[in-house]
């Protein structure tokens, strides 16, 4: 069963900054689901969307979306309604 639960349990792949360091984005991977990001701003976590059905390369570019400015608060949230979640 342990081996079951590791395959469940993410791990951080990378991590991304905003230059000014208010963003981040982690980037997490979890053998038997796939990945997710984690988005955070002034260090509180708002929200995670999962990206299970996705290549690693969409979750980091939705990692780097987020802390470049490009997915505004807006968008953020509008993705977490989305999928279950919302921005704090």
């Amino acid at each position: 069963m342990g081996n079951v639960k590791s395959q469940l349990v993410p791990d951080v792949v990378s991590e991304y900054f905003s230059d000014d360091g208010v963003k981040t984005a982690q980037v997490l991977y979890a053998p038997a689901l796939g990945f997710s990001v984690t988005f955070m701003k002034n260090g509180e976590s708002v929200g995670t969307i999962e990206y299970y059905d996705k290549a690693e390369r969409y979750a980091e570019d939705a990692a780097e979306n987020w802390v470049q400015g490009i997915y505004t608060d807006e968008m953020l949230n509008r993705y977490l309604e989305d999928s279950g979640s919302a921005l704090r």
